[in-house]
């Protein structure tokens, strides 16, 4: 192997090992917003754990209906679980499984447990409940899901990418999960598999920046400038926030394809439009890489 050979596989291995801290970050967040019941709107105004609902007798049967009732466990373990209190919230949620008379409930009630344990970082028992959850409803895309972030926890690619494509095969309209699986592939380096996944992505929801700053760094891993100057811009656009990813995409896509002007036309637009302190040190950016292939012209 060669010394830029090396240098290259390193730079790829340590992009792999950024994409795997961010997708696991972005799976948690998106583990966390299913709930197994549409949340009362009263329980982030008036409680701050689960606690305070037994304290409460009245205002909890209010709420949450007589004690001893699926409902009343499940919306303690959901108090407990927005609280950031998982353990109680397991112990709440597996008191509900005594109540549940179908298998969706139960399936429900697993899965919220799983999820409580992902947040534990207790894999083995996530992945026990997660698993319970399929049992009860082989229908339900997001266990797999589930199973397939618990998997990506252990850096187990392989086995997260075959669950991420089952949940995709009974949910094929869902934008986030094809994304997930095109971060998968690029952790495998597979940039033409994660190009396709994030394309799908970005069909089912062509508003989502994220998903074009994706692909934009999918196109720069194949050298495909061009497409990822288009991409970024389109992040750019699309963002409700500056992102300094972006800008730095978007100008350093514009210096391998040798033509900074269009690059500086836009960010000059955008400035006056919306003006910030990121769209300006990207100006500054350009004016300094102009400046230099001016000298190196001389």
């Amino acid at each position: 192997m060669t010394t830029k050979q090396f240098i290259k596989n390193t730079a790829l291995l340590a992009t792999a090992c950024l994409t795997f801290i961010s997708l696991n970050a972005k799976s948690a967040g998106k583990l966390a917003t299913f709930k197994p019941f549409k949340q009362n709107k009263n329980f982030s105004a008036y409680f701050s754990s689960s606690t305070n609902l037994i304290a409460d007798k009245n205002n909890s049967e209010r709420i949450l209906g007589p004690p001893d009732t699926l409902k009343h466990f499940m919306s303690l373990g959901q108090a407990a679980y927005d609280s950031g209190q998982y353990k109680m919230a397991i112990g709440h949620f597996e008191a509900a499984l005594q109540y549940a008379k179908t298998d969706s409930a139960r399936s429900e009630i697993c899965t919220s447990i799983a999820l409580a344990y992902l947040q534990e970082k207790n894999i083995a028992s996530a992945m026990m409940y997660f698993s319970n959850a399929m049992k009860a409803n082989s229908f339900a895309s997001k266990n797999f899901y589930g199973m397939s972030a618990c998997h990506l926890e252990l850096f187990d690619i392989k086995n997260a990418l075959s669950f991420i494509t089952m949940a995709i095969e009974l949910d094929p309209v869902n934008d986030f999960y094809y994304e997930q699986r095109a971060q998968m592939h690029s952790m495998l380096w597979d940039y033409a598999s994660a190009l396709r996944d994030i394309s799908t992505a970005i069909n089912y929801n062509p508003a989502e920046a994220i998903y074009y700053g994706e692909r934009g760094n999918f196109h720069v891993a194949m050298g495909e400038y061009g497409e990822a100057f288009n991409d970024f811009k389109s992040a750019l656009i699309q963002a409700n926030s500056e992102n300094i990813e972006y800008y730095k995409g978007f100008v350093d896509a514009s210096k391998h394809l040798g033509n900074l002007q269009p690059c500086l036309d836009f960010l000059l637009l955008r400035n006056q439009n919306h003006p910030s302190e990121e769209c300006r040190n990207a100006i500054a950016k350009v004016y300094s890489l102009m400046r230099n292939q001016g000298e190196q012209k001389k």
